[in-house]
């Protein structure tokens, strides 16, 4: 993946390009592990431990990648100037930083407190802060790059390559949503196990009851 001038471009706006992209893949892995759980049956969605640990690392993680898209539209602007296209989202930015903050850490130390929200709006707000940030780093962040793209886009110098760099980090910020999911899998297989095993045992139990009250009124 080539992105950008790599020669024509200056230094910040090589660290503009490279932070969001990080930002990019960060909310990309983020919904991919708030989009997973929505996609699955209520009967076997994630619960409990799992489900705090799932939500804080996904809040948090897109935290990050607000934070990250916010300090990439500061160095642009300071490159190529002030721009109500970046100030505005660097604004709602700043809001949603606070809010996926909020919720990583209350999922974490009080989960209890979402069920005790009385007003329907500030559970909504709590709800929607993750895909909401989600969607603002990944329109902000592609906007970025097309920028810079169209900005240093033309001339004969080599494009500056950061495939190593989303490969990496998908890696890095996929490895603890792997972990969970395996967790959960795992847990659900010594479930089903376990279930099966009570299942079995009432069978046997029955037909033992069953036998015992055949032999009971069989006449000597």
């Amino acid at each position: 993946m080539a992105l950008g001038q790599g020669d024509g471009l200056s230094h910040p706006l090589k660290d503009t390009l490279r932070i969001a992209v990080v930002a990019v893949v960060f909310a990309v892995i983020s919904a991919g592990g708030l989009i997973i759980p929505a996609c699955q049956s209520q009967k076997l969605r994630i619960r409990g431990e799992l489900w705090r640990w799932l939500s804080s690392y996904t809040s948090g993680l897109v935290c990050v990648a607000c934070i990250l898209n916010g300090t990439a539209g500061i160095l642009w602007m300071r490159e190529e100037g002030p721009s109500v296209a970046i100030i505005l989202p660097e604004i709602i930015l700043t809001y949603l930083i606070v809010l996926t903050f909020l919720v990583s850490t209350t999922v974490i130390f009080q989960p209890t407190l979402f069920t005790q929200l009385k007003s329907k709006t500030a559970q909504r707000t709590m709800g929607y802060a993750a895909p909401g940030a989600v969607l603002v780093v990944v329109l902000m962040g592609s906007l970025l790059i097309k920028n810079i793209h169209h900005r240093h886009g033309e001339g004969c110098t080599k494009f500056l390559d950061v495939t190593t760099l989303v490969l990496s980090t998908a890696a890095v910020s996929a490895l603890p949503l792997l972990a969970i999911f395996l967790c959960y899998h795992t847990t659900q297989g010594r479930r089903k196990d376990h279930h099966e095993m009570c299942r079995m045992d009432k069978e046997a139990r029955s037909f033992e009851m069953s036998q015992a009250g055949t032999k009971d009124t069989t006449p000597s």
